[in-house]
C-alpha cells in the first residue's frame, strides 16, 4: 500500500532536514584565558554554518566586562568576530576581536586576540568549549 501524498511528503521533507542538519548545531559552553578569562557561549545554527553568543569574565584587576559575538563555521574550522566593553568604574573601555579555532566530536578549541579600541593594546590566549546536550 503507497502512503498518502502529505505522509509522502513529510516523509520527504524529514530526510532534507536531517541531510541539511549539522552535527555541530546547538549550544556550546567553555572557557577562556590569557590576558583575561571568562566564561564563552554560543549556539550554532542547524546547518552548522553561523553562531551567535557572547563572553564574560574579568581582567587580571578584577574590572568586568562582557562581549557580544558573530561568526561563522566553514567544514570544522571556526570564525567569529567579537565586541565588547570593559567597565573599570570610571568609563567603559570598548575592545573588538577575533576567534578562531576547530570544533569536532563536540569539542572545540582555538585562538583569540583583541584590541582596546582608544589605545590599541593587544590580548590573547586560548579557548575552549564542549556541545552542550540537546
Amino acid at each position: 500500500m503507497t502512503p498518502p501524498r502529505f505522509a509522502r511528503g513529510a516523509m520527504l521533507a524529514a530526510a532534507l532536514l536531517a541531510a541539511c542538519s549539522s552535527p555541530n548545531r546547538g549550544k556550546w559552553s567553555g572557557t577562556f584565558d590569557g590576558s583575561v578569562a571568562g566564561t564563552v557561549d554560543f549556539t550554532i545554527n542547524a546547518r552548522g554554518t553561523a553562531l551567535e553568543g557572547k563572553m564574560e569574565g574579568a581582567t587580571t584587576d578584577g574590572a568586568p566586562f562582557h562581549a557580544t559575538m558573530k561568526g561563522t563555521i566553514r567544514d570544522n574550522y571556526f570564525y567569529a568576530n567579537f565586541e565588547g566593553r570593559t567597565d573599570t568604574g570610571l568609563r567603559p573601555i570598548p575592545f573588538t576581536g577575533f576567534m578562531k579555532g576547530e570544533l569536532g566530536q563536540a569539542k572545540g578549541s582555538g585562538e583569540w586576540d583583541a584590541t582596546i579600541r582608544f589605545t590599541d593594546s593587544k590580548m590573547n590566549g586560548t579557548w575552549s568549549v564542549q556541545q552542550l546536550p540537546r
